[in-house]
């Protein structure tokens, strides 16, 4: 995103709602939920590793320094 575009992310990682919307809005595009739809915590759920996975990339490439 940042090379592509010149524009850092600014998404946060900390415990204070924005963080958490953020992180449950990534879990969300990608197909999960907390808790599931069987009231369950599925953090090593397909959709849940894709969600962290694609966090980590973009914190890795993309967020403010």
């Amino acid at each position: 995103i940042k090379k592509q575009t010149g524009v850092p992310c600014g998404t946060g990682l900390t415990p204070e709602p924005d963080s958490n919307m953020a992180a449950r809005a990534l879990l969300r595009s990608f197909g999960g939920a907390v808790p599931d739809q069987n009231q369950q915590v599925g953090i090593n759920a397909d959709a849940a590793v894709a969600a962290r996975e694609y966090m980590a990339r973009l914190f890795k490439e993309a967020v403010t320094p």
